[in-house]
């Protein structure tokens, strides 16, 4: 896994955060992704996928990037 730092974009409701990211693949291909965030600096997290984080990462649900 490759990590890029993402920032709070727009309040856009309770349930309905919303955070921005720029990846930077260095080669072609076709490439999974996914979103982690922690609340506590850290210490823990939680991930996601298409789907949201409410049941966790599947990689069936993985957003999917192609770099030509």
């Amino acid at each position: 896994w490759t990590w890029f730092d993402a920032s709070y974009n727009v309040d856009d409701g309770p349930n309905n955060d919303e955070y921005l990211a720029t990846m930077t693949p260095t080669a072609t291909g076709t490439y999974d992704y996914a979103y982690r965030f922690s609340l506590d600096s850290g210490a823990s997290w939680a991930y996601c996928d298409v789907g949201g984080s409410s049941d966790g990462y599947d990689p069936a649900g993985a957003g999917e990037l192609t770099v030509e």
